[in-house]
């Protein structure tokens, strides 16, 4: 068919199988919408066969590429205690950058060494941190409790600049994920490496060190 024609063109030109899969997707929800308007008789799109695609492994970091990591934020000024605090949290937790940003001063439980996370579909879940991110976390909120305005601070990680009505939202994924792929460019020359390699690193760490696998899937917030 004109369809198999134009998927075997695409994969002459070396596109991936997710890129031609991707792209029949969108071909079949077109015939299924002409379909539904009357605008063809057959939606001959559904014969055709999705490619099969082959699932990357997932990058992470070593055991001393991951602790020359979490040492390099050096400093004790705003930014250097912020960017520590990020590292240790994505790498105790597992957790996702979305979720990250969300943690708000309310969430935290420091005595406890728990932090509430509000994870994807609005399920709620306790992750735990150790005695190195509860450290960092200390220290950056000493220094921000000394901060003006530090009383009205609602996230963990606010903003860089005060919204219209002068409070602060969260900061931003992208800038997140910025400050992580500065410091992960340091340790590896693993271009693939990014803040969701930080979660599989946290994941692959715990099973290495021998932690239950249904424990590390609730930890992530996986159903």
């Amino acid at each position: 068919t004109v369809i198999q024609a134009y998927l075997q063109q695409l994969s002459r030109k070396g596109l991936s199988a997710k890129t031609l899969a991707r792209s029949l997707a969108s071909i079949k929800s077109l015939y299924k919408y002409m379909l539904i308007n009357n605008l063809v008789e057959v939606n001959i799109a559904r014969f055709v066969k999705t490619p099969k695609t082959n699932r990357e492994l997932p990058h992470y970091l070593s055991l001393k590429e991951a602790k020359d990591f979490l040492q390099l934020p050096t400093g004790n000024d705003e930014k250097a205690l912020r960017d520590r605090l990020i590292l240790e949290l994505f790498y105790a937790t597992g957790i996702r950058i979305s979720e990250l940003i969300k943690i708000q001063i309310s969430d935290i439980r420091l005595e406890e060494g728990i932090i509430y996370i509000l994870g994807k579909g609005s399920k709620e879940r306790i992750v735990m941190i150790g005695s190195e991110a509860g450290e960092a976390l200390r220290n950056y909120l000493t220094f921000m409790s000394e901060k003006e305005n530090s009383n009205n601070m609602q996230y963990l990680f606010p903003a860089l600049r005060s919204g219209k009505n002068g409070k602060k939202g969260t900061i931003a994924p992208k800038t997140i994920f910025n400050i992580v792929k500065k410091y992960l460019k340091k340790v590896s020359s693993d271009e693939k490496l990014s803040p969701h390699s930080l979660r599989h690193t946290f994941a692959t760490h715990m099973l290495d060190n021998g932690a239950d696998l249904m424990a590390i899937k609730d930890m992530l917030g996986h159903s």
